[in-house]
Protein backbone atom coordinates (compact mmCIF):
# COMPACT_ATOMS: atom_id res chain seq x y z
CA UNK A 1 0.00 0.00 0.00
CA UNK A 2 1.60 3.21 -1.18
CA UNK A 3 0.10 5.27 1.65
CA UNK A 4 1.96 3.20 4.26
CA UNK A 5 5.24 3.51 2.37
CA UNK A 6 4.77 7.25 1.98
CA UNK A 7 3.94 7.63 5.67
CA UNK A 8 7.11 5.69 6.52
CA UNK A 9 9.25 7.97 4.36
CA UNK A 10 7.81 11.01 6.14
CA UNK A 11 7.73 9.72 9.72
CA UNK A 12 10.73 7.45 10.20
CA UNK A 13 13.45 10.02 9.40
CA UNK A 14 11.69 12.55 11.63
CA UNK A 15 11.35 10.08 14.52
CA UNK A 16 14.98 8.98 14.10
CA UNK A 17 16.13 12.57 14.60
CA UNK A 18 14.39 13.04 17.96
CA UNK A 19 17.11 13.64 20.54
CA UNK A 20 17.13 11.47 23.65
CA UNK A 21 16.72 14.46 25.96
CA UNK A 22 13.41 15.27 24.26
CA UNK A 23 12.02 11.80 24.96
CA UNK A 24 10.56 12.56 28.39
CA UNK A 25 9.33 16.02 27.41
CA UNK A 26 5.64 16.92 27.84
CA UNK A 27 4.09 20.02 26.34
CA UNK A 28 1.67 20.19 29.30
CA UNK A 29 1.97 18.38 32.63
CA UNK A 30 -1.02 16.10 31.94
CA UNK A 31 0.00 15.21 28.37
CA UNK A 32 2.03 12.23 27.20
CA UNK A 33 5.79 12.34 26.88
CA UNK A 34 7.31 12.13 23.41
CA UNK A 35 8.23 8.51 24.19
CA UNK A 36 4.62 7.75 25.12
CA UNK A 37 3.44 9.30 21.85
CA UNK A 38 5.86 7.10 19.91
CA UNK A 39 4.78 3.99 21.83
CA UNK A 40 1.14 4.92 21.15
CA UNK A 41 1.88 5.03 17.42
CA UNK A 42 3.46 1.55 17.65
CA UNK A 43 0.62 0.09 19.73
CA UNK A 44 -2.06 1.51 17.44
CA UNK A 45 -0.27 0.22 14.35
CA UNK A 46 -0.22 -3.28 15.86
CA UNK A 47 -3.89 -3.16 16.76
CA UNK A 48 -4.97 -1.83 13.36
CA UNK A 49 -2.82 -4.47 11.60
CA UNK A 50 -4.43 -7.18 13.70
CA UNK A 51 -7.87 -5.90 12.74
CA UNK A 52 -6.86 -5.78 9.07
CA UNK A 53 -5.53 -9.34 9.26
CA UNK A 54 -8.72 -10.66 10.87
CA UNK A 55 -11.05 -8.89 8.45
CA UNK A 56 -8.94 -9.73 5.36
CA UNK A 57 -9.27 -13.39 6.24
CA UNK A 58 -13.05 -13.16 6.35
CA UNK A 59 -13.39 -13.05 10.14
CA UNK A 60 -16.51 -11.04 10.99
CA UNK A 61 -16.14 -11.25 14.77
CA UNK A 62 -16.80 -7.86 16.36
CA UNK A 63 -13.46 -6.71 17.73
CA UNK A 64 -13.17 -4.56 20.85
CA UNK A 65 -11.62 -1.14 21.11
CA UNK A 66 -8.69 -0.43 23.36
CA UNK A 67 -7.89 2.12 26.03
CA UNK A 68 -5.05 4.16 24.54
CA UNK A 69 -4.46 5.99 27.83
CA UNK A 70 -4.07 2.72 29.71
CA UNK A 71 -1.68 1.43 27.05
CA UNK A 72 0.41 4.64 27.18
CA UNK A 73 0.61 4.53 30.97
CA UNK A 74 1.73 0.89 30.93
CA UNK A 75 4.07 0.90 27.93
CA UNK A 76 7.17 1.08 30.14
CA UNK A 77 8.89 3.65 27.98
CA UNK A 78 10.56 5.72 30.71
CA UNK A 79 13.65 3.50 30.78
CA UNK A 80 13.76 2.90 27.02
CA UNK A 81 15.84 5.03 24.67
CA UNK A 82 13.93 6.93 22.00
CA UNK A 83 15.96 5.11 19.34
CA UNK A 84 14.67 1.73 20.57
CA UNK A 85 11.04 2.82 20.29
CA UNK A 86 11.67 4.23 16.83
CA UNK A 87 13.39 0.99 15.76
CA UNK A 88 10.36 -0.92 17.03
CA UNK A 89 8.08 1.34 14.95
CA UNK A 90 10.21 0.62 11.88
CA UNK A 91 9.83 -3.14 12.41
CA UNK A 92 6.10 -2.95 13.04
CA UNK A 93 5.61 -0.69 10.02
CA UNK A 94 7.63 -3.07 7.81
CA UNK A 95 5.38 -5.88 8.97
CA UNK A 96 2.28 -3.80 8.21
CA UNK A 97 3.54 -2.99 4.72
CA UNK A 98 4.24 -6.69 4.08
CA UNK A 99 0.77 -7.63 5.31
CA UNK A 100 -0.98 -5.14 3.03
CA UNK A 101 1.22 -6.03 0.06
CA UNK A 102 0.19 -9.67 0.48
CA UNK A 103 -3.51 -8.85 0.19
CA UNK A 104 -5.56 -9.25 -2.94
CA UNK A 105 -7.97 -6.50 -4.02
CA UNK A 106 -10.84 -8.65 -2.73
CA UNK A 107 -9.20 -8.89 0.70
CA UNK A 108 -8.74 -5.12 0.85
CA UNK A 109 -12.47 -4.69 0.23
CA UNK A 110 -13.54 -6.94 3.10
CA UNK A 111 -14.77 -5.31 6.27
CA UNK A 112 -15.61 -5.94 9.87
CA UNK A 113 -16.57 -4.17 13.05
CA UNK A 114 -14.04 -2.82 15.52
CA UNK A 115 -14.82 -0.65 18.51
CA UNK A 116 -18.47 -0.64 17.44
CA UNK A 117 -17.76 0.80 13.98
CA UNK A 118 -17.75 -0.89 10.58
CA UNK A 119 -14.51 -0.46 8.65
CA UNK A 120 -12.92 -2.08 5.63
CA UNK A 121 -9.39 -3.40 5.41
CA UNK A 122 -8.21 -0.74 2.95
CA UNK A 123 -9.43 2.01 5.29
CA UNK A 124 -7.43 0.49 8.14
CA UNK A 125 -4.28 0.82 6.03
CA UNK A 126 -5.00 4.46 5.32
CA UNK A 127 -5.77 5.07 8.99
CA UNK A 128 -2.42 3.58 9.98
CA UNK A 129 -0.58 5.75 7.49
CA UNK A 130 -2.39 8.91 8.58
CA UNK A 131 -2.18 8.14 12.28
CA UNK A 132 1.63 8.11 12.23
CA UNK A 133 1.74 11.37 10.25
CA UNK A 134 -0.80 12.94 12.61
CA UNK A 135 1.38 12.19 15.63
CA UNK A 136 4.55 13.30 13.82
CA UNK A 137 2.82 16.65 13.27
CA UNK A 138 1.77 16.82 16.93
CA UNK A 139 5.33 16.17 18.09
CA UNK A 140 6.55 18.92 15.75
CA UNK A 141 3.91 21.50 16.61
CA UNK A 142 3.19 20.95 20.29
CA UNK A 143 6.53 19.63 21.51
CA UNK A 144 8.53 22.03 19.34
CA UNK A 145 10.70 19.33 17.76
CA UNK A 146 11.88 20.26 14.27
CA UNK A 147 12.89 18.00 11.41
Amino acid sequence: MKALSHSSSVCIPFFQNIQEEAGNQRYKPEKWTVKQVLAHVVDTERIFSYRALRFSRGDVTDLPGYDEKLFAENAGVDARPVADIVAEFELVRSSSVALFESMTPDMLNLSGTANGMAIDVRALGYLMAGHAIHHKNIVQERYGIDE
